[in-house]
């Protein structure tokens, strides 16, 4: 018995719509979260120390971003809820 599964088609729409709500919301979280780091450091990092690191957190944001990306490909983008069939929501 072979069971054949259904692969979407490519929706190129969906995808850029992904990948720049994603990326945007990186970009937001990154710009505020600077921003929140600025006006109270944690730990003893103050000044020139937190802007040293600044390259860092956005590289590691937009990598968790690219991630996400990665993952809504694997998933066939969204929305979610639309699956109907409960073994495939998992």
């Amino acid at each position: 018995m072979q069971n054949k599964v259904e692969v979407a088609p490519l929706r190129i729409g969906a995808a850029v719509k992904g990948w720049i709500i994603i990326y945007g919301l990186t970009i937001i979280t990154n710009f505020i979260l600077n921003a929140w780091m600025k006006a109270a450091p944690i730990g003893p990092w103050v000044g020139e120390d937190i802007l040293k690191w600044y390259w860092f957190d956005n590289v590691c944001y937009m990598l968790l971003s690219l991630w996400w990306c990665f993952l809504f490909v694997a998933v066939g983008n969204w929305p979610f809820h639309t699956i109907q069939n409960a073994f495939t929501k998992g």
